[in-house]
């Protein structure tokens, strides 16, 4: 038997017992495994998704006559929005062909306007240069207009200069020739000795216009004398005789001078007198202006002349006059002037050469 068998053993001395006491426990309830969270999680989304397929398979079978509907409607738009587009491109691809062939022609007209300006352009470098010598030659005309006809250096000598201006703006070696002629032409005119044109002829003005102060020397025509007495009926034929004898002794003067008379002048001509030495005056005026030298001189002589046989010589402002046309008289009015036309003449050759073809 087992328990005959078994070693006997001794008994162990029990140690004495302590007091118990109370205890609290170290660590909180024991949680559940992961293995078991996972599943439940597992379980909710499968709930999940078959919840939702079940309510989109409703939705579906419910509505499926409006999906179908809606999804026909939007393959007919987007088939005719296709068709749309379709045609827009063709429509694009003509319009393409269309700008195409009008910016050819751009180019091409372009090409063309091009060609016409740079001729028009080289057209216009040639007018401008004939443009410029014809207005020298203008110039230079000018020049011996005013020199050759109205006697103005002054004004010949500017227009001169204007032409050298202008042919050196064009800086043409080929004109050269015609600057050195002008400017030759310049100096020849600035070197002529001038006499005083325009005082001249102001001092001939101002002496036409102090004629009025004039006096007259002449003697006037007496008025008749009046009859003292008058024959009467009762007159003898001898005292009729004597007083008809007297009256032409009266009549008749016989007197012995050395002194040339002056002519006798009547009232009424005063003025006639006065306007024509006022006309005399101002044609030497005009001869001055004009370089007239015997015109001048010749209105100058007559206008001293008449104030001499009618004007009163002995008052001062007669002799005044005199003297001053006296001074007049011996102004040098006149002088040799150059010939100016060689610049032209040069300037014409060179031109016509350049204008022909």
């Amino acid at each position: 038997m087992a328990e005959d068998t078994a070693p006997e053993t001794q008994p162990v001395a029990a140690k004495p017992a302590k007091p118990a006491k109370s205890k609290k426990p170290d660590t909180p309830a024991p949680k559940p495994s992961g293995g078991r969270v996972w599943g439940v999680l597992a379980l909710l989304v499968s709930l999940v998704a078959l919840g939702a397929v079940g309510y989109g398979g409703y939705i579906y079978y419910t509505k499926r006559d409006l999906f179908s509907a809606d999804v026909v409607a939007e393959l007919n738009r987007l088939k005719s929005d296709s068709e749309r587009n379709e045609e827009r491109q063709v429509e694009v691809g003509k319009s393409l062909e269309s700008f195409q062939q009008r910016l050819a022609d751009v180019k091409e007209v372009q090409g063309t306007l091009g060609s016409a300006i740079d001729g028009l352009t080289e057209d216009l470098g040639r007018k401008r240069n004939d443009w410029a010598l014809a207005e020298t030659q203008q110039l230079l005309l000018i020049a011996n207009y005013r020199l050759q006809l109205a006697r103005d250096v002054e004004t010949a000598v500017a227009a001169l200069r204007a032409a050298d201006g202008q042919l050196q703006k064009l800086a043409d070696p080929s004109l050269l020739p015609v600057r050195k002629l002008i400017a030759g032409e310049i100096t020849a005119l600035q070197g002529l000795e001038r006499a005083d044109i325009p005082g001249i002829a102001l001092r001939l003005g101002s002496m036409a216009s102090t004629l009025e102060q004039l006096p007259l020397h002449v003697k006037r025509f007496a008025a008749a004398a009046p009859v003292t007495g008058a024959v009467t009926t009762e007159s003898t034929s001898l005292d009729t005789l004597q007083q008809m004898w007297r009256d032409f002794l009266g009549l008749i003067r016989i007197r012995k001078t050395t002194k040339g008379q002056k002519p006798l002048l009547p009232p009424e001509q005063d003025y006639f007198l006065r306007e024509n030495l006022r006309l005399m005056l101002y044609g030497a005026q005009l001869a001055v202006l004009q370089g007239d030298t015997a015109t001048y001189t010749q209105n100058i002589k007559s206008a001293r002349r008449w104030i001499s046989d009618y004007f009163d010589t002995e008052t001062q402002v007669v002799t005044n006059m005199q003297e001053e046309l006296q001074a007049l008289l011996d102004e040098k009015i006149a002088v040799e002037l150059p010939d100016v036309s060689a610049s032209l003449g040069a300037l014409r050759d060179i031109a016509s050469k350049k204008l022909t073809p």
